[in-house]
C-alpha cells in the first residue's frame, strides 16, 4: 500500500514538472502580450493580467473553454477576474482611437479609461511606454524642423522654406488689407 502511494506521488510530480516544461514552452511561443498572459498559470498573474483575463474571457470566451476546473474556480471567486463590461461594451471600447486623449468623450467614467487603458496593453501592444516613446519621436521631428533642417519646414514632398513663408505672409497682410 504504502510503496503505490509513493508510486503515486512521483508520477503526480512528473506529471507537474511536464506541464510546467509545457507551459513554459508555449509561454516562448506566445506572439503577443495578450498571448503571454492568457498562458501563464493564474497564479503567476499580475492584478492587471487578472484584470484583462476577465475582459478577454467576455471578448474570447471560446480561448478559456479548456480551463481546468481550479482555474475557472479561482477566476470565479477572484474578484480581480470580475468583469462588468458585456461583449458590446468591451467592442465599443476597442472601436474608440488608441490615444486616451481623443477617446475621452467617449469613456463615460474612469473604469472605462482604465479599462480602455488595459485593453490597448494588451491586445494591441500599446502602453504607456509605446506613447511616451511616440511623444518623444514627435518632438524631435519638430525640434529638427525648428532648427532649420535641410532650411525647409514639412514632411513628405510638399517644403517650405523660410523665404516662401515671408512671401506667404506678406501676400496674405496685402490680401487683408484690400478686403
Amino acid at each position: 500500500m504504502f510503496v503505490a502511494q509513493v508510486r503515486a506521488v512521483k508520477v503526480e510530480e512528473q506529471r507537474r514538472e511536464e506541464e510546467e516544461e509545457s507551459r513554459k514552452t508555449s509561454l516562448s511561443g506566445a506572439r503577443t502580450l495578450a498571448d503571454t498572459v492568457r498562458l501563464k498559470e493564474s497564479e503567476h498573474r499580475s492584478a492587471e493580467e487578472k484584470q484583462f483575463v476577465g475582459l478577454d474571457l467576455v471578448l474570447n470566451p471560446e480561448l478559456y473553454e479548456d480551463l481546468p476546473s481550479r482555474v475557472a474556480e479561482e477566476m470565479q471567486f477572484d474578484p480581480n477576474y470580475q468583469c462588468d463590461y458585456t461583449k458590446e461594451d468591451l467592442d465599443r471600447l476597442l472601436k474608440l482611437p488608441e490615444q486616451v486623449n481623443l477617446a475621452l468623450p467617449f469613456l463615460y467614467s474612469a473604469k472605462d479609461v482604465e479599462v480602455h487603458r488595459v485593453l490597448n496593453k494588451y491586445l494591441r501592444q500599446m502602453d504607456e511606454e509605446f506613447f511616451l516613446m511616440k511623444d518623444f519621436k514627435s518632438d524631435v521631428a519638430v525640434e529638427g524642423a525648428e532648427e532649420g533642417a535641410d532650411d525647409a519646414i514639412g514632411d513628405g514632398e510638399v517644403r517650405v522654406s523660410p523665404k516662401d513663408l515671408e512671401k506667404a505672409e506678406a501676400i496674405h497682410e496685402i490680401l487683408i488689407k484690400v478686403t
